[in-house]
């Protein structure tokens, strides 16, 4: 009896397994203005069509580590290549198995026939309206769903659908997202500026019980970051969230009176003025602390237009590299991200850019590095754009001990992390043009060098060895 249902567990997921992609279709659109070919099988020589910009079609099977995915366009079936272009040129939708709804965020938004901003408009709706969803915008690979701005496949009244675009949550009752439009709840993930530091417990309600230097809430002229927004009464009243950036105290003494709880309150509109991520931004540029180059600042913002970044406070150094050019041209650029107040309250993340001066302006490359304590450029390819290599200031002990390096290298158009050979254990030495390792077995022992030359984003090893100073 036990075998026979050990047997049917296997077959059962067996036959999940093998059609499990075939269960789970899901509608597309390309976005890649030039096109893609659409082949008879995983065979490059076997072309029967082309999927053309905007097309609607169906991906019936997810082939994606392998790169080829089987669709459906109209009645003709295909393949196509899926490692030849990014994924944010396919449009994908995801069906919802039950019923879920969304509630409209934008003061008036218009429902269209296809998911694009010049399509042919259907309706318009006001904002707080609750629409039923049938599917909804998202990545070729699956990630957490986050606030973002997507594309909504929606009912309408006369049992159609239509799209609308909107940066809003998935509530999967209809009481619940009546609930929010009664409140006119709106998501939000910005920053406002306090005027008068009055907090409550709730919308309308008694004010908070504070103490500043233990609840760390923001002051006059300073900023929070906001959750939420509500009316009530026909007051708008924003929440906030600010925690305590305890990992800024690893490796020292807790302060005293430290408290690790995140402050939380309300505090009306009357009080403090909103900033998307966009006007914080934007806000921070026109009152930073830096003023030798304003051009600078506006070439990281047009990049980043749509991230919090903070230029109150920002920080430019010229490449560590003993290449004279490189000095004038290259720089790292550090600054920080979201807002932490004078009580040491917020979210925050430093933020590092690599820079390179082009006549008047400014080129800002895409990839954040990460500051190890030492930060130096290197050319070890030889293509002109330089390597960087992140490692532990050994002269700064209060950084944390056994910080293994980075190196990174700008590749497919970002800087991007390359894995280095051996461990956190090893001496790291860039010489010229090759990477030198003392391999070691333990902290003390020695048992090896290696030299390695770095090529199209490896290191490839040496079988010659040069002695470390």
């Amino acid at each position: 009896m036990k075998s026979n249902f050990l047997i049917f567990l296997f077959l059962f997921s067996f036959f999940a397994l093998v059609f499990a992609d075939e269960e789970s279709p899901k509608k597309a659109y390309l976005l890649n203005v030039n096109g893609i070919s659409i082949y008879k099988s995983k065979d490059i020589n076997q072309k029967i069509g082309i999927l053309n910009y905007r097309d609607e079609f169906v991906i019936s099977q997810f082939d994606t580590p392998n790169g080829w995915n089987k669709i459906r366009k109209g009645n003709q079936e295909g393949f196509i290549r899926t490692d030849d272009f990014n994924q944010k040129e396919f449009l994908i939708f995801t069906s919802r198995l039950s019923k879920v709804y969304i509630v409209v965020k934008e003061t008036k938004n218009q429902i269209v026939e296809k998911p694009f901003p010049e399509a042919k408009i259907l309706s318009s709706v006001d904002q707080f309206s609750v629409l039923e969803v049938a599917s909804y915008s998202s990545p070729l690979e699956d990630r957490k769903e986050v606030l973002e701005e997507k594309w909504y496949e929606v009912l309408l009244s006369d049992a159609r659908t239509g799209y609308i675009k909107e940066k809003s949550l998935i509530y999967d009752t209809i009481e619940k997202a009546k609930s929010v439009a009664e409140k006119k709840q709106i998501d939000l993930n910005g920053y406002a500026l306090v005027s008068n530091p009055i907090y409550l417990e709730e919308p309308g309600g008694k004010e908070k019980e504070v103490i500043a230097k233990r609840n760390g809430f923001s002051k006059k002229g300073e900023f929070l970051f906001v959750k939420e927004s509500r009316e009530f009464r026909g007051e708008k009243y924003f929440y906030t969230e600010m925690g305590n950036p305890s990992k800024s105290y690893k490796m020292q003494a807790t302060p005293k009176d430290f408290d690790d709880a995140p402050f939380t309150g309300w505090i009306s509109e009357k009080n403090a003025k909103y900033f998307s991520p966009r006007e914080f931004s934007r806000y921070t540029l026109e009152n930073s602390t830096y003023t030798k180059d304003k051009i600078l600042l506006e070439a990281i913002y047009a990049q980043n237009e749509d991230y919090p970044l903070n230029f109150l406070n920002i920080y430019v150094k010229p490449a560590g590299a003993k290449n004279k050019e490189w000095e004038s041209r290259f720089f790292i650029v550090s600054l920080y991200s979201g807002y932490i107040n004078s009580a040491r309250f917020g979210n925050s993340e430093l933020v590092l850019l690599v820079v390179e001066k082009e006549k008047d302006n400014y080129k800002v490359y895409n990839g954040n590095i990460q500051n190890r304590g030492k930060i130096e450029f290197f050319d070890l390819d030889g293509d002109g754009t330089p390597e960087i290599f992140s490692s532990m200031d050994y002269q700064s002990m209060s950084r944390v001990a056994f910080t293994a390096p980075a190196f990174y290298a700008y590749i497919d158009g970002a800087y991007k992390e390359i894995p280095l050979p051996g461990n956190f254990l090893d001496t790291y030495m860039i010489d010229g043009s090759f990477l030198y390792i003392d391999k070691r077995q333990d902290s003390n022992k020695k048992v090896d060098q290696q030299k390695y030359k770095y090529q199209n984003g490896k290191f490839i090893k040496f079988t010659n060895k040069r002695r470390l100073k």
